[in-house]
């Protein structure tokens, strides 16, 4: 029996390619098999092997009758790429009357599955087909029950399924090419109070660039009293930390019967270099009530559109330009332009935030408003942590406050009550003149 476990770890060796090394492996007396180890072996980009991935406490079962797994395999306690842990792994082939051993199907079930603390499920099921003559994964499905994702906030789902066409065994991830199609329902933002009702996305990885196309379905902002009926993006994300392009769709809609077109907002982005990017938004939008914190404030009208932006990624600064156009009875026009600054913790980029947990350590906001042809100069900064929006100190400048709310007036936007409190709010400031100067957090 001195030669059986010598001859399995040489058959495991072969057959997964030299990735698989298993140690202190014996035979039990029913002829099944135990190991005390599984090291899973990874080529890294440099061309070194590294073992970054093991099991502990694996027995092996095997039967050739037809209503049993040919192999099944019960693991412990699994390290997977240094980062996931599984308190147990089952593993079935199919029985041995239906085995292919050119390509043979795989069936997994992980329990307890976390990553390093900040994401949690409570049970994986894999399926998929390994070709031992490529060894390679083909046709990955992955269903998840229970999962939780902790690392930028709280996120819980009761179920995500996913698929993957290819995996390469022998190749760093970094330098395949595959698609990674992804469904999750019910996803929901305990911290936010955000909920959506299904997303569906497809990501293409290629060596330098990642392809992406994401549809979400009812965006409900709990605090804000606001859904979003659909919203689709597409766009390429370059390995090296920037955006490509980006195409941004969302649709809404109309709040109200007394509105019948529904809301149709498109962003384009486009890097013009590596942290530079223009970005353009336009589209219609359905009138809507306006309140805050169950108060009324008013009614915007059905309007049009139209903003431009250029985004220094380096310099964390946006400068815009927009214009919007009521239709109402007097085609109210509105019109602004502004500079917003922000500074990220530990000096992050903005497309870094996925994998770190960002926060805004500094902002600045300076914009004017036009409305007909009366301007309202703004100001909103916060230079403190938390930046949130209840620690932030605006100030409003008019240089004409009855002119101002002339105009207001005669767009009906604000409710009269609104209006006047507004009116009184900005005459308790400073006196400039015709004008007014206030400062509230």
């Amino acid at each position: 029996m001195l030669v059986g476990p010598t001859v399995i770890k040489k058959m495991i060796s072969t057959y997964s390619n030299g990735h698989v090394i298993a140690s202190s492996v014996i035979f039990t007396p029913d002829l099944n098999i135990k190991i005390g180890r599984l090291d899973y072996l990874s080529e890294e980009g440099n061309g070194k092997v590294e073992r970054k991935s093991f099991s502990r406490s694996i027995n092996i079962f095997w039967s050739v009758m037809d209503n049993k797994p040919f192999l099944s395999a019960k693991i412990g306690p699994t390290v997977i790429n240094n980062n996931w842990r599984a308190d147990s792994i089952h593993v079935n082939l199919p029985p041995f009357s239906e085995m292919d051993f050119r390509e043979i199907l795989i069936n997994t079930e992980i329990n307890n599955l976390n990553s390093n603390s900040t994401a949690f499920i409570d049970e994986v099921d894999i399926k998929a087909k390994y070709l031992r003559n490529e060894a390679s994964l083909r046709d990955i499905s992955i269903e998840t029950a229970s999962f939780r994702f902790d690392e930028i906030d709280m996120w819980f789902a009761p179920s995500v399924s996913a698929h993957i066409n290819k995996y390469d065994l022998t190749r760093p991830q970094a330098e395949q090419d595959f698609i990674f199609d992804l469904s999750i329902e019910n996803l929901e933002n305990l911290k936010r109070k955000i909920q959506i009702s299904e997303v569906k996305s497809l990501f293409n990885f290629n060596m330098d660039q990642i392809g992406f196309e994401t549809k979400i379905r009812g965006l409900s902002f709990a605090d804000l009293g606001y859904t979003i009926e659909e919203a689709k993006a597409d766009g390429i994300y370059l390995k090296n930390g920037s955006m490509k392009t980006a195409r941004v769709e969302v649709l809404n809609e109309p709040d109200g019967f007394d509105y019948q077109e529904k809301s149709r907002v498109v962003a384009e982005i486009s890097n013009v270099d590596m942290d530079n990017y223009n970005i353009t938004i336009s589209g219609n939008l359905a009138g809507a009530e306006i309140s805050f914190e169950e108060n009324f404030i008013g009614t915007l009208p059905e309007s049009n559109l139209e903003m431009e932006l250029f985004w220094n990624n380096t310099k964390n600064k946006i400068n815009a330009e927009t214009a919007i156009t009521l239709k109402n009875s007097v085609k109210t026009k509105l019109s602004g332009n502004g500079e917003l600054r922000y500074a990220l913790n530990d000096s992050a980029k903005i497309f870094e935030c996925y994998r770190r947990k960002c926060e805004i350590e500094k902002l600045n906001f300076d914009y004017k408003l036009k409305i007909d042809d009366q301007w309202v100069d703004g100001e909103a900064a916060c230079y403190l942590l938390p930046c949130e929006y209840s620690t932030i100190k605006h100030t409003l400048t008019t240089y004409d406050t009855l002119a101002v709310f002339e105009a207001i007036s005669r767009s009906k936007i604000i409710n009269p009550l609104f209006s006047a409190y507004l009116f009184a709010l900005l005459n308790s400031g400073k006196s400039l003149g015709n004008g007014h100067e206030i400062s509230f957090n």
